[in-house]
Formats: C-alpha cells, structure tokens, sequence
C-alpha cells in the first residue's frame, strides 16, 4: 500500500515516520508542543463558517456528506492501518512496519480468516451454517417479543477480576477492539458482520447437498471464504464509487479513477508513511456534537456519550439498549428523511474531543483532547 504527495516526489527521509521523527531534537519537541498544546484548544472554539448550506442545516453542517460517513471513514482507516504502536507515541520507536498485508480486504472485520480468528467466529448449534458466520451480540430491548431483531452488537464478553468480582462487559470477541472505540464505529461493525451473515445464508443451501453430508470443516471454509470474496468486493465498490467522490475534490476523483491511475510514490513499501497518517485524521473533523441515533423516544445522543458507551468506558452499561441500534436511514442518504449531516472539514472539532475522560495527556504538557493527539502525530513528535 503506497502513498505520495502530488507536489513532488518524497524523497527517502520523508518516506517513513522513523526518519522523520529521528531528525527532531527533544529541545525543538519540547518547544513545538506548547505550541501545538496552545493551537489544539483553540481548535474547540467556534468556528467562523463563511456561509450556511442551507437555512435547514447549522453552519457547521455538510448534507453533501451525510454522517454515516465519518464511521464508515473510521472503519476504513482501521482496515487500512494496523500497527501495535499508536500514533500517539510513535516517536519512541524504530521502523513502523504496517500490519495490514494487503489494502482493503476487510481485514479489520475478518482478523486472520478462518482459523486464524476463531473468536469472532460463530456458535450457534441451532442455525446450520453457523461455523462459516461471524458473531454478533444482543441488545437489551425495552419489550420482549415485538418481533424486531436482537442481535444488534458486537460480540461481547464478561470479565470477572481475580477476587471474582463481575466487571461487566469489558472484553469483545471481535477481530480488531478499535472498531470499540465508540457505539457508532460498533454498528458499523455490525452492519458489515450482518451482510456478511446474510450472504452465508444465501450460498450455504446452494453449496452443499440437502442431506448435509457434504457438510465438513472444508466445506464451512469455503463458505466463509466466498462470502467473504462477495463482501470484499461490495466494500470495494462503497469506497470507490460512493465514499471517494464524496470526500476527494472532482479533479483529484477523475484522475484517479482512470484505468492509468499515477500512483507516484511506488517505493513506500510498508513503512506507515508521515503523510498517510496525519491526513487519515481529517476524519475527526466531521464528527458532530450530537446525532439522532434513531426514532426511538425523539431524543439525540450526546458525542461524549457515543464515545464512552464502549467496553473499556461504560462496561456496565452494556449490552447496549435499542435506543443504539442505528436507524441506518439516521446516517445514509437511503430515503427520503434527511439524515444526520457530518460536521463540515475544517481546522475545528466538536468539544466533546477535548474530553481528558476520552483522550487523557499524552506527554509532559498534560493536553488532553484529540486535537493535540493528531497535531503531535502530524509533527512526528
């Protein structure tokens, strides 16, 4: 996976974060993060928007880019990056080699595959094909039997600590805990895992005979395997006919999507370029202060909270209730009910991200926020 600047061609020193980082003096880091300490907070301040979209949106707002976007973003950079250092102190280490082994497979779903993921896998003796589907887990619904589908989470676990106390729901048995992060990354999760599932139950009776002899370890293999190759490809054509020419200005989309497509930086190898990931962050900008999940009880969530209702924030408050399983209508242009507008992209975030609860200090500054996280990120500090 490659990554280049359309200035000039990189040359080798800005190819990797561990170049870049190792030409930094701790003198100049010190002084650039008070810098970016006192830039990040003012990052949280009002934003003064040229002008409104529309008199039905705030001037905050994007409706060219509904909010499902933003986590379907979120959900692509963790498919695209996986390192077992964050970003955050990236500067304390050598080489960063990407985990990733090839781009955009679904890996952040589906981990190592088959056998290499066996705790995202299903089990369920009752539904048939449910070696080759990946788990999921239930909601608390507010009455039982109305007909309406369960299972609405990510697959969760308890943990009890070593004096035997319950700690709730603290551990997850997904493929990659980042798509925890917070409840609408999870329903994203969700989402996918559930097309996945529904494409198992439509190849599973075509592909093996009736009486269910054929039925052996292999066979679920190859049933997972081409569900998964059916996915892959739909995600594929999301990124690439629906989230790029939404989020890349229509020069840059029409350039790239040419059969000769110039992909100028060839030689980046594996190595997490400086580049990649400082922009992968504009992300954080579209995320807004409040969103209306769905039509139950005609409320919106607060962004702190969609932060905190995870596993590792509010274990005990978990299993999630119905009224976070996302109304997808709520984040997609799908109908005609007007979802839910991304923030607009700009050098401003929605305060809840300056929440040291969420994003504690990092370092001797004691910043906390997300802003300074990817300000000193950006700077290879």
């Amino acid at each position: 996976m490659s990554y280049g600047s359309f200035i000039r061609e990189p040359d080798s020193r800005e190819r990797a974060l561990s170049s870049w980082y190792s030409s930094v003096s701790s003198g100049r880091a010190e002084l650039m993060r008070r810098r970016l300490s006192r830039l990040s907070r003012r990052m949280y301040l009002p934003q003064r928007w040229r002008a409104k979209p529309s008199n039905e949106f705030e001037a905050w707002e994007n409706p060219a880019i509904p909010a499902g976007y933003t986590y379907l973003t979120q959900f692509l950079a963790h498919d695209c990056v996986n390192t077992s250092v964050p970003t955050s102190v990236l500067a304390d280490h050598g080489i960063v080699r990407n985990g990733r082994s090839v781009a955009f497979e679904l890996e952040t779903l589906y981990g190592s595959g088959f056998d290499g993921c066996a705790h995202a896998i299903a089990a369920d003796e009752r539904d048939e094909f449910a070696p080759s589907k990946l788990e999921l887990g239930t909601i608390r619904m507010a009455e039982a039997g109305k007909g309406e589908c369960p299972f609405r989470d990510i697959a969760r676990s308890k943990e009890v600590d070593r004096n035997g106390i319950d700690g709730g729901l603290r551990g997850v048995r997904i493929a990659d805990d980042r798509n925890d992060n917070n409840a609408l990354v999870s329903q994203i999760t969700v989402l996918f895992t559930l097309f996945h599932n529904c494409v198992v139950d439509m190849l599973g009776p075509r592909s093996c005979p009736q009486n269910g002899s054929g039925r052996t370890q292999a066979f679920y293999a190859r049933l997972f395997l081409d569900a998964r190759s059916i996915c892959v490809d739909a995600y594929r054509s999301v990124i690439a006919k629906d989230l790029m020419p939404r989020l890349l200005h229509p020069a840059v989309y029409a350039r790239y999507v040419s059969d000769d497509a110039p992909f100028i930086d060839a030689g980046a190898g594996g190595d997490v370029t400086r580049e990649f990931v400082h922009t992968l962050r504009f992300g954080h900008a579209m995320v807004r202060p409040h969103y209306r999940v769905n039509d139950l009880y005609e409320r919106r969530e607060e962004l702190i909270d969609v932060l905190l209702t995870t596993s590792r924030g509010r274990p005990w408050r978990l299993p999630l209730d119905e009224t976070w399983a996302v109304t997808w209508s709520k984040f997609f242009a799908l109908s005609e009910a007007r979802p839910n507008a991304s923030r607009r992209i700009g050098p401003s975030f929605s305060t809840d991200l300056m929440s040291g609860q969420v994003f504690e200090s990092i370092d001797d500054t004691g910043c906390v926020g997300l802003a300074y996280r990817d300000l000193v990120s950006g700077a290879g500090l």
